[in-house]
């Protein structure tokens, strides 16, 4: 079996992996496995289809909504060939006649193989009873697997991975903390005594009990699996044992100590100092003086104070490669014969100015405060002037900077208290979230030093997804010449102009190695038909992989020239190269309602092309926003709308050479011209019905399937009359929208 994989895969199905790929669905995106060219294939099997219905989130596959989306599906054994591209008949209504079974997300047991029943003996385990009972197997091969009774932490293992991993288990312990996805359970207290349920899909057995309550004692049957490292329990079966049990003792750690035994283990952190408030996932810090550990919303949302001291309880857990504790109970912590220290509210200020540092609202209920101490721990380094003061002061620096200062306060019994203030100076514009010189991880590119921070920038609009719900815009500083880009990802909303200059209050994010801005909460169009010219730059200087110097035009509106087409993928990407090297240019903002994307081919020169950098899948891209950004001499194949290009019976939207009678075609779709040079002798007949191929005076299944074969190239020619019935909506091109017309055609009738 030949398998293809995203780069980024597990390493389990990297494993099999004969071929990476970019471009794989989430969940509504069609895919096709074709024989032939680019320009002549046979449709040889589908997932999806073209329908101008949306799916939604995906399609239904065997009864089982969005089956095509965090599912896995895998062929029966009795399918031996593909569905042609009927996915309808291949999705089936029901497991019956689907031909498709369809399992939880990320089960990897069929990666690289499929079992097809060709009449010969297929093997796998035929015990029903079995934990893996394959009910297509003819011939039990010995590999059938029952589930086993072990404890909690012989499943933990005492390592970071479970020795039971992949394997069916039964295993006991009392509930400490639930959502609507699953649980935890400990079996005894301390170290490696706790696991994370996953529940969804799993059967449950109250009895007369009536719900899972926390502190009940359970039974999971299921299968163990390393989920993103953190070792769990996907449950077949829960059964409840008792209920109302003395709940279970906390182990007291400090924060530095939290580590993998403590994953699903019931903790609690004493005098533990909030030192950064929740991000947009809910997720804060503390620390005790031992180190940091995260805090999580899943069991039990808080909003906490920074630098208060808490005493928070929870449960350990592990996720997107970092340890947290998803707290169940805080509590502020007061201690007497302190100080209070309170360093005042954050400020913002301006380049130059003086700022003052006021400790003045610091209290005490017992003794005097004897000293104070002022101290910068993090931004542009700043002189502190009275730093030993209550009030202290220091002048702003002259570009954008985020300071954070401490206050520690002192009474005369020697004890003490710290709080922390931030000073932001200036405003953030789009150089200053754009801008690094870090490449960060293996897996990122460039990230921005904001992500989460919530800023106002201000930039003129450059391209706007406006024929999209969507409307998803970039804006730029005209100011700079580098790192002078954003995306904006919105919901819905009116659609912005090109040329608008547009303030915005908006959120950094760094989403999938792009930065950009997202959350907008609001916008004011300050001006409209501002222009912006692109900027010049060569294909090399943008490039396909990560780069400093692709990523320094991140987010920009760029020009470049004289770039002759190198190759075009299945997505009529085209990689093109000026001889400095390759660049990619894309359709994604392409405004299709105002003329066709270039039908070039491999060698065809364009003479200038511009469009915003994007960087999508790993790679940079230029998306250019309707045909005149592109300048192309040759115009023969290319449905250009700055004037008649010459004649090409394979492109019906050119016109003839002289442009008689039809008019602009190019731009002016109302008449198009199929051949000829004497200003459009063939021209479609009045009389022709839309949509009746064979002209038997009726539209029904069989003129669709003429048509569909015709696009899929199982039919080479069809006559001019034919042509025209089948262009339902007069764009010059027989395709999937015109087989869409007429089945609505034959539904409407």
């Amino acid at each position: 079996m030949y398998v293809l994989c995203h780069g980024s895969s597990d390493n389990l199905i990297q494993q099999h992996c004969d071929q990476n790929h970019t471009y794989l669905s989430n969940g509504d995106d069609g895919f096709c496995l074709v024989y032939g060219s680019e320009n002549s294939f046979q449709t040889l099997d589908c997932i999806g289809d073209w329908s101008a219905t949306d799916p939604g989130d995906g399609w239904t596959v065997a009864g089982v909504a969005d089956g095509t989306k965090d599912h896995t599906l895998v062929r029966k054994p009795n399918v031996s060939s593909g569905n042609q591209g009927n996915w309808s008949l291949s999705a089936g209504t029901n497991t019956d006649d689907s031909e498709w079974i369809v399992y939880d997300q990320n089960t990897w047991d069929y990666v690289g193989s499929h079992v097809i029943n060709d009449g010969g003996p297929i093997f796998g385990c035929t015990d029903e009873s079995a934990y893996n009972y394959n009910s297509f197997a003819t011939v039990d091969d010995g590999t059938c697997s029952y589930p086993s009774s072990v404890s909690i932490s012989d499943i933990q293992g005492y390592t970071n991975a479970s020795p039971y991993d992949g394997l069916p288990v039964i295993s006991t312990g009392q509930v400490t903390g639930i959502t609507d996805i699953g649980f935890y359970m400990q079996d005894g207290e301390g170290p490696w005594s706790g696991i994370w349920v996953f529940t969804q899909g799993a059967s449950f057995n109250f009895g007369d009990f009536g719900s899972l309550t926390e502190n009940s004692l359970v039974q999971v049957e299921g299968q163990v699996i390393e989920y993103n490292d953190l070792t769990e329990i996907e449950a077949t079966n829960v059964s409840i044992i008792s209920t109302d049990n003395i709940p279970l003792n906390p182990s007291i750690i400090s924060t530095g100590d939290f580590n993998e035994s403590y994953e699903g283990v019931l903790v609690q952190f004493n005098n533990a100092f909030c030192t950064a408030l929740p991000n947009q996932y809910g997720e804060w810090e503390v620390n005790d003086g031992s180190g940091i550990i995260t805090i999580d919303d899943k069991l039990s949302p808080y909003e906490p104070a920074l630098n208060q001291s808490y005493t928070i309880t929870g449960v350990g857990d592990y996720s997107y490669g970092i340890y947290k504790v998803q707290s169940k109970s805080v509590e502020e912590v007061f201690q007497g014969d302190y100080p209070v220290a309170n360093a005042g509210n954050d400020q913002n200020v301006d380049f130059g100015d003086t700022v003052t540092l006021d400790g003045s609202n610091s209290s005490f209920d017992d003794g005097i405060i004897i000293s104070y101490q002022w101290t910068q721990t993090s931004g542009a380094n700043v002189n502190i002037i009275d730093a030993e003061n209550a009030v202290a002061s220091f002048t702003a620096p002259t570009e954008f900077s985020s300071l954070t200062f401490s206050l520690q306060v002192v009474n005369n019994l020697g004890n003490s208290s710290i709080d922390f203030v931030n000073v932001i100076v200036g405003q953030l514009g789009i150089y200053d979230i754009q801008y690094t010189t870090d490449v960060g991880s293996e897996s990122e590119c460039y990230p921005t030093m904001y992500d989460g921070q919530s800023v106002i920038v201000n930039g003129i609009v450059t391209a706007v997804r406006s024929f999209s719900s969507y409307p998803n815009f970039f804006i730029q500083d005209p100011t700079v010449d580098q790192w002078a880009g954003l995306y904006v990802y919105v919901s819905e909303m009116d659609a912005l102009n090109v040329g608008d200059e547009v303030s915005l209050e908006a959120e950094v994010s760094e989403s999938y190695n792009v930065t950009e801005l997202t959350n907008l909460t609001s916008y004011t169009v300050l001006s409209s038909g501002n222009n912006l010219p692109a900027t010049p730059v060569s294909t090399g200087d943008i490039g396909i992989d990560c780069n400093e110097s692709g990523e320094m035009y991140e987010g920009m509106l760029v020009s470049f020239s004289n770039a002759v087409v190198q190759s075009i993928d299945s997505y009529d990407n085209l990689y093109v190269d000026d001889g400095s090297g390759l660049s990619k240019v894309g359709d994604y903002f392409f405004n299709f309602d105002n003329g066709f994307w270039p039908d070039l081919n491999v060698g065809d020169t364009i003479d200038n092309v511009q469009g915003v950098v994007h960087y999508y899948f790993d790679e940079y891209v230029i998306y250019p926003s309707t045909l005149t950004d592109f300048e192309i001499s040759q115009t023969e194949g290319f449905c250009a709308d700055y004037g008649c290009g010459v004649f090409d019976e394979d492109n019906s939207c050119q016109c003839n050479e002289d442009c008689i009678s039809c008019g602009n075609c190019c731009s002016d779709y109302e008449d198009v011209c199929i051949e000829g040079s004497d200003g459009g002798s063939d021209v479609c007949s009045d009389s022709i019905l839309l949509g009746d191929l064979n002209v038997d005076g009726i539209v029904n299944v069989l003129d669709v399937i003429t048509v569909v074969n015709y696009v899929i190239g199982a039919i080479e020619d069809l006559s001019f009359d034919e042509l025209c019935a089948a262009d339902n909506n007069n764009d010059g091109i027989v395709n999937v929208l015109d087989i869409v017309a007429i089945v609505n055609t034959i539904l409407d009738n």
